[in-house]
């Protein structure tokens, strides 16, 4: 406001406060503007309207079915520096997604597997890995996700003596295979 930054010589100066008052709104304004437009120049703090200018610039299709976080992690993805891909790094670009993977790879059957906690990760979360997927897993390599769900059961038989078994349930996956 700029009445906020009035000296100190015009307070109770009755001429400048109406002014000040006059011209908050076009000056609020004005700020609300250029600080929209200075988060908009940043990917991860950018708005719908700033996502959509980023788009156009790097020739991304606009679709707007998708959620903001989708957009904008299409937009980090493009805008990545080229490196050469290695595992490694591309555990760092999943990482930076807030993606939670186990990754292994098996180089005899050209297998890359992506195993992912089904507590942890939503559909638009999946969508995001396949995308990722797609474009930086060697073409050679067959991709696979698979979503496991850790489950613990106790049952209790009492078959002459007392008896407790756990049964722990997966989908083709063990707890510690990388």
């Amino acid at each position: 406001m700029i009445s906020d930054l009035q000296p100190d010589f015009y307070k109770d100066v009755y001429e400048f406060e109406q002014l000040a008052k006059v011209e908050d709104k076009t000056f609020n304004n004005f700020d609300n503007y250029l600080s929209r437009q200075l988060i908009n120049m940043f990917v991860s703090k950018a708005d719908a309207d700033g996502i959509s200018t980023l788009e156009s610039q790097y020739g991304i299709p606009t679709d707007n079915s998708k959620s903001l976080d989708d957009r904008r992690y299409q937009v980090l993805i493009r805008l990545l520096p080229p490196q050469p891909i290695t595992f490694k790094y591309f555990k760092k670009i999943l990482n930076t997604m807030n993606l939670d993977v186990t990754q292994s790879v098996d180089y005899i059957k050209s297998i890359y597997k992506a195993v992912v906690d089904s507590d942890k990760v939503t559909i638009a979360d999946i969508n995001r890995l396949e995308d990722v997927m797609n474009r930086y897993v060697p073409a050679n390599l067959l991709k696979e996700i698979y979503k496991y769900r850790y489950s613990k059961s106790t049952f209790n038989s009492y078959i002459g003596v007392a008896n407790t078994t756990t049964i722990y349930t997966h989908s083709d996956y063990k707890k510690g295979d990388v």
